[in-house]
């Protein structure tokens, strides 16, 4: 089947998924420290480093996530151009408002770095402290504001930077600032404060302290590091009080942030790992039994996470035509015309046909989206709307099947009379076929386990998704399509994962990861196991943590100090598998013999030899110098890698297409 089906024309659908959509905003205190050279920056100001990070963290961001939005923002300094005021406080102001990148924002920021040898950072920003601490309230009142203004993105936090370690002068204030920062939580916004060393003394915390302790920021670092399991309401409530009662006793010795500072060498590291976010791709529930005789209905709610992905072309890309002093923007117009005649097909646009989606316009016009049968175009099966519908928004049905002896045993109980009363209604039971519930996605259903070595890699269809748990149970803000999920999800998960680890096998699923895509068929397999991780001993044998070792088998927390190991989490990953007919087109003289191969592997001379017509062997009839190939094993063998990282090596390809274009677009002077 094609893939045609897991786009979606219908943007109003209620089960859309949409991608994450982050909003970082940057608060920066301006401080004569702030402003002054530093020898660990070869002379220049903390400043400069840090709008420098976020110019790169910026042009980053344009190539791997360009739906992120970026906000600078600046208090305790003059308005001067390029700065713009925020009107109230007169020393909080703006280098843009928050928004989606854009070539006017990065272009503001990177001219303001490229001509600050001809207008340095102190003349644009001059130090103007604040009249009364208070204001710094007004500051933060505002940033909520400025994320209250751009719900467009599903995940804001704001990078608190500073290197004034006392924000505040009376209790009042530290009142204000403490409701202020519950409030950044109660909205779902987050607070990242990066304290900056000075060189004259140590960042004293204690004030930072007392305006977040006993905060939802010091809830959330607390529940971050426990695993917690959806409760009755009294047994909630009873964990809050208990976990009041350890922040107030034990806050000041259980959290890194408020034990250091940043140092101006750790400035731009700091920076560039907020695009490191995790990027949730999907959220399901995972049905390991449902309602059948072994165990009732059990499951847990899961996550899948992005490793790595393939660029694509959007249908809605921003065009723009570079030749000339000016940008100017490009438009494209798309036309649907009949092949028969070339004349065009009208579609009524929304306000004209009452609110339809596009779909249904589409459907009204008479274009409807069809499978071709037998090739050729002679046959096309058309899919009208309700047919579309279908296939996106129901799959199979996952209940176990009804066994036919209780059905005999209930009839028995029943009696005579039951069974006259089936034989008058058996016409009219025959009319009315009994109606089969289907279970709306996405889910995922367990099929059954496999031994890890029966895996064949080949046969994985596209990149594999790491799988955990959903710690918030289905009611996160990021699971669109599920009206909850199972309990205790992060328990049931790591049972399951456990089991697989230690009886070495992986488990095969069937379902929809989305609402609007096709059932298919995925292995799990889980990481730290053999295969999944590898690990390359001093003898070249090929050994993965978490693998059967000897007669013992080691399980996840052997191996959790093994090399390689700690470079991916526990978890399963989730490989798309191919159905019969994707396969089909492989040789059928090489299937048979792959399968012969296997029976016959142990047979000696009646073995079949599956490699002698496709490798290069003496009697294929392809030239075959056994010199040339051992000398080349030697060569492959001095270049062996023991662990690959993508990011260790670039591709200079891209990198020099991407470097072009940045400074096109930004009008740079490009040194070959």
């Amino acid at each position: 089947m094609s893939d045609d089906f897991d786009s979606d024309d219908n943007e109003n659908d209620q089960f859309q998924q949409r991608e994450v959509r982050e909003a970082v905003s940057f608060l920066i205190e301006i401080t004569p420290d702030i402003l002054s050279p530093q020898n660990d920056l070869d002379h220049t100001s903390q400043l400069i480093e840090i709008l420098s990070s976020i110019n790169d963290l910026m042009q980053d961001l344009i190539i791997t996530s360009r739906s992120t939005g970026i906000g600078i923002y600046f208090y305790n300094c003059s308005t001067i151009a390029p700065l713009k005021s925020m009107k109230s406080p007169a020393t909080f102001n703006r280098l843009f408002h928050l928004n989606v990148l854009n070539l006017t924002n990065m272009k503001t920021l990177n001219d303001l770095i490229q001509n600050v040898k001809e207008r340095p950072l102190d003349k644009v920003f001059r130090y103007e402290p604040m009249k009364q601490d208070v204001e710094l309230c007004t500051v933060l009142s505002k940033m909520i504001d400025e994320f209250m203004n751009k719900r467009e993105f599903n995940k804001q936090r704001m990078i608190w930077i500073t290197s004034n370690d006392h924000p505040f002068e009376t209790e009042s204030t530290c009142e204000t600032l403490f409701r202020i920062i519950n409030d950044f939580y109660a909205y779902g916004f987050y607070i990242e404060p990066i304290f900056l060393a000075s060189k004259d003394h140590a960042f004293d915390h204690r004030q930072f302290k007392l305006i977040f302790m006993n905060s939802n920021f010091m809830k959330s670092l607390q529940q971050s590091g426990t695993q917690g399991t959806q409760g009755t309401q009294g047994t909630q409530e009873a964990q809050a009080t208990q976990m009041d009662a350890k922040l107030s006793t034990e806050y000041s010795k259980d959290y890194p942030i408020f034990q250091k500072s940043v140092l101006s060498n750790q400035i731009r590291q700091s920076i560039l790992d907020i695009k490191y976010v995790r990027r949730v791709q999907f959220t399901c529930n995972l049905i390991l039994s449902d309602d059948g005789k072994l165990g009732g209905s059990v499951g847990c709610t899961i996550k899948g996470y992005t490793l790595y992905s393939h660029e694509k072309l959007k249908k809605r890309e921003l065009l723009l035509y570079t030749r000339g002093e000016l940008l100017k923007r490009v438009y494209t117009e798309t036309n649907w015309i009949r092949e028969n005649d070339g004349s065009k097909i009208e579609i009524k646009s929304a306000h004209d046909s009452g609110g339809l989606s596009l779909a249904e316009r589409k459907q009204e016009a008479g274009i409807r989206k069809g499978i071709e049968l037998g090739g050729g175009g002679a046959d096309v099966l058309l899919l009208n709307q309700e047919l579309m519908k279908f296939l996106r928004d129901y799959t199979f049905d996952h209940r176990v099947e009804e066994d036919e002896e209780n059905n005999n045993v209930g009839d028995l109980l029943g009696g005579n009379d039951k069974q006259e009363e089936e034989e008058e209604d058996d016409e009219q039971g025959k009319k009315s076929a009994k109606s089969v519930p289907f279970s709306p996605p996405p889910y995922l259903k367990l099929i059954g386990f496999r031994d890890l070595s029966h895996f064949n890699y080949a046969y994985a269809c596209g990149a594999p998704i790491f799988i955990t748990a959903d710690p918030d149970n289905g009611l996160g803000r990021t699971s669109h399509s599920l009206n909850g999920g199972f309990t205790n999800s992060q328990s049931t998960f790591a049972s399951l994962y456990r089991t697989c680890v230690k009886m070495q096998q992986y488990a095969m699923v069937f379902g929809c990861t989305r609402s609007n895509s096709k059932p298919r068929l995925y292995a799990m397999y889980p990481t730290r196991t053999q295969g999944s991780t590898k690990v390359f001993t001093r003898e070249g044998e090929d050994v993965t943590p978490g693998s059967s070792t000897g007669a013992g088998t080691a399980g996840p927390a052997d191996s959790a100090g093994s090399a390689g190991s700690a470079d991916f989490p526990q978890g399963f990953l989730l490989i798309r598998m191919p159905w019969l007919e994707d396969v089909r087109s492989l040789p059928a003289t090489y299937i048979n013999k792959i399968t012969n191969s296997g029976d016959n592997h142990k047979e000696g001379e009646g073995a079949i030899k599956v490699k002698s017509e496709y490798t290069y062997e003496t009697d294929s009839g392809t030239p075959y110098d056994k010199q040339l190939v051992s000398k080349l094993q030697d060569i492959m063998k001095q270049n062996e890698m023991d662990l690959y990282n993508p990011h260790d090596y670039p591709n200079p390809s891209i990198n020099y297409f991407y470097n072009v274009i940045k400074h096109e677009l930004l009008q740079m002077e490009y040194d070959k």
